[in-house]
């Protein structure tokens, strides 16, 4: 997953792009975005959801199939804004 943040405050507009084994096989246009910072609870659950549920998972927030690789980037955004990261 990529997103590309427009910039110029916090709450603004930028693109999700998803890529399956480096091809793009989805993309979408948020108008806006989260404000706030996320609480470290809410961390990045892979094959389960252990924060905040989103959704109803019908009575299990378990995966049951099969992740066979996962490959995850983190990259520092060319700018910060000055009120999240002083």
């Amino acid at each position: 997953y990529d997103f590309a943040y427009d910039g110029g405050g916090q709450g603004k507009a930028g693109t999700g792009t998803i890529l399956v084994d480096g091809k793009e096989v989805g993309k979408t246009r948020f108008p806006k975005t989260q404000t706030g910072v996320f609480s470290l609870e809410d961390g990045a659950d892979v094959g389960t959801d252990e924060g905040t549920i989103v959704t109803d998972y019908g009575g299990s927030p378990e995966f049951t199939g099969k992740i066979g690789n996962m490959h995850i980037e983190v990259h520092k955004p060319a700018a910060q804004p000055a009120s999240i990261h002083p």
